[in-house]
């Protein structure tokens, strides 16, 4: 019997729990919203609200507009890499039409906890865009683990030239990792080896907790799907998210300078994906808090005050409020009718 014939025997019970889910939800978002406010807040005590003021307050205007100039520009490459991918299985969405879709993302990440929903609207726009939602998802999929590899790649590398704990063994286990994430990307990527790696992520999935195992699951059915892509399509979206993570990581450096914050290029390249790894993790709305008190720690082994590197946060974090505007005005005007779910009125 399926759960549709469950359902028509009791719905009381199925009513019962979509509310218990729907409390569920409500739940976690509370807590999380909680969370949030209690680690900022903690910080800001122990950092000091008139110091974080000070630094924030005596930063040039034009070194803003440059670090928002680049936010864009960042968003902008992720656009035509999600783009990129999507042509390469015959989905024909433009680049405006994948910013748009990327902003209200964002937009979503910043007032829901976790990245499911904000993933779930982005999925619903593009999905509505082409009509292929189970190509999309994995289209997604695919995109999200190219950001992750080589930001892990180039974050390596940095951190084996860019080491602050000095220690010899550590710089072994660093060039280690380097070489075995380089590896997996190229096994992941390459279309002779990534059919092995799908069947062994499906045989890893089979084998963890129901939650954990369709994630993978996923994961793998994406692979699946990208295994036939040629290497030259390959090499252009790994072109186009290494571009991305270098924008991404010269946005930060921008607003170190802002600050006069004196810290090595390479420590931003390896910092970034320590934060984009904290972001997966549903501790606080859109890594609020934790992103701040990551870079306090990162920074201070190079002598930057507290304050500093706490702005050097807020700053990151108002460039996600830049692009989350656009995602609301787009919002405001599928609502109001001004635009469309069809792919041909928008982008």
């Amino acid at each position: 019997m399926g759960p549709s014939s469950s359902c028509r025997g009791s719905r009381t019970g199925c009513s019962r729990s979509h509310g218990e889910r729907k409390a569920l939800r409500t739940l976690k978002w509370v807590v999380r919203i909680g969370t949030s406010a209690l680690i900022l807040g903690a910080l800001v005590r122990v950092v000091g609200w008139e110091r974080i003021a000070g630094a924030l307050s005596g930063i040039d205007p034009r070194w803003i507009l440059l670090f928002y100039g680049l936010s864009l520009v960042t968003r902008t490459i992720h656009a035509l890499q999600m783009t990129q991918v999507l042509r390469s299985v015959s989905v024909d969405v433009g680049p405006i039409r994948v910013f748009l879709a990327n902003s209200l993302a964002i937009l979503y990440s910043l007032v829901t906890p976790g990245d499911m929903i904000a993933s779930a609207a982005k999925w619903g726009d593009l999905s509505a865009a082409s009509g292929k939602r189970s190509v999309v998802l994995n289209a997604m999929i695919y995109n999200r683990l190219t950001l992750l590899l080589v930001s892990l790649v180039i974050g390596s590398v940095a951190l084996f030239w860019e080491n602050p704990f000095f220690d010899s063994r550590l710089h072994m286990a660093i060039a280690f990792s380097a070489l075995a994430v380089a590896l997996l990307t190229f096994a992941i990527f390459s279309s002779h080896a990534s059919s092995y790696v799908g069947v062994v992520l499906a045989g890893i999935a089979a084998r963890l907790p129901p939650g954990i195992g369709s994630r993978v699951d996923m994961v793998a059915t994406s692979l699946r799907l990208f295994q036939e892509m040629p290497t030259r399509r390959h090499a252009t979206v790994l072109a186009i998210a290494t571009l991305g993570s270098l924008t991404s990581a010269i946005g930060m450096y921008i607003a170190t300078l802002a600050l006069e914050v004196e810290i090595p290029f390479g420590v931003i390249l390896w910092t970034q994906p320590a934060l984009l790894i904290a972001r997966q993790l549903p501790i606080t709305i859109s890594n609020l808090g934790i992103r701040e008190g990551l870079l306090i720690y990162v920074f201070g082994l190079y002598g930057v005050p507290s304050e500093l590197a706490f702005s050097v946060g807020i700053l990151s974090f108002s460039g996600l409020i830049l692009v989350a505007i656009v995602g609301l005005f787009y919002q405001l005007a599928l609502v109001l009718g001004w635009a469309t779910w069809s792919n041909r009125e928008v982008g």
